[in-house]
């Protein structure tokens, strides 16, 4: 398993529009746009469209200021392992080649020089991050524990992280979005309704704080239910106890704050003979 050196963050640090910044261009190579492909696995999916043009703009003054970091897949392709913005305003500026800097990386050193990157200039939203982090864990093993060391997080945060891709599709597209934060998003994952919370925090523009509240009360108003509740099994062995001494199907629901009890007669003559025996109490 590869580990990344110390070097990494000089490597892929931030670019400013200092002139004095050229000197990150040493040791780099010129390579044909045309000749180079983004990395399918890139942790960001995303990339605001506006920003893209600005670097572009800004590309078009100054050049490309800091080399992207490639890797060789044969001889005639290369992939991107960061910098996949820089390619792409490159190509909106009309340039032809692009200076890179060439590493001998393999699939997983990729990924974390990609991630790494794109959590250094926060350019990811949470569920992209939370993806990446799931991806580590699926396709190479990585624990929570392994995942905090190699990327300087704490194991609670990468958990809570990962726990946000449990929410409904469209809260997930609501963070993407940027309509709801990821605080939010972390304060109501484990809710019954995040869903209708998320839809509150956009009409009402609920703080985090608001949406702990909502949460802590759903959490004590459904503890309150659990310890008033009927079990289960006596639940079903009420409905055996009416079915038999009704002789027809019975079957107990449990509401919110009462229970509901129907009974099911084929026939109307069942229905008959039931109303009978519930009015006269007579069990013949």
């Amino acid at each position: 398993m590869s580990h990344l050196g110390k070097g990494l963050s000089a490597l892929i640090s931030e670019a400013s529009t200092s002139f004095t910044q050229t000197e990150s261009l040493r040791g780099s190579s010129l390579l044909p746009l045309n000749i180079i492909t983004f990395n399918p696995a890139q942790p960001r999916k995303t990339i605001d469209t506006d920003e893209l043009n600005e670097l572009a703009s800004s590309i078009k003054q100054f050049g490309v200021l800091q080399p992207i970091i490639v890797r060789k897949m044969d001889d005639k392709l290369y992939q991107i392992i960061a910098g996949e913005r820089r390619y792409h305003a490159s190509k909106i500026a009309g340039l032809e080649e692009i200076p890179v800097i060439i590493r001998n990386s393999d699939e997983l050193e990729s990924m974390e020089i990609a991630l790494v990157e794109n959590t250094q200039r926060a350019d990811l939203n949470t569920i992209e991050e939370a993806e990446a982090y799931k991806k580590f864990s699926t396709d190479f093993g990585y624990t929570h524990e392994m995942l905090a060391e190699k990327f300087g997080k704490s194991r609670s945060y990468i958990a809570n992280t990962i726990r946000l891709l449990k929410l409904p599709e469209k809260v997930r597209k609501m963070i993407i979005n940027g309509q709801i934060s990821a605080g939010h998003a972390r304060a109501m994952v484990c809710t019954d309704n995040p869903e209708e919370i998320a839809n509150k925090i956009v009409e009402k523009n609920l703080t985090v704080r608001d949406v702990e509240k909502l949460a802590k009360s759903e959490e004590e108003e459904g503890n309150s239910k659990k310890s008033t509740a009927m079990p289960d099994n006596a639940l079903l062995e009420m409905e055996k106890l009416l079915s038999s001494a009704l002789n027809a199907k019975v079957k107990i629901s449990a509401g919110n704050k009462n229970y509901k009890l129907t009974i099911t007669c084929k026939e109307l003559n069942e229905l008959d003979n039931l109303a009978f025996k519930i009015t006269l109490g007579n069990a013949k």
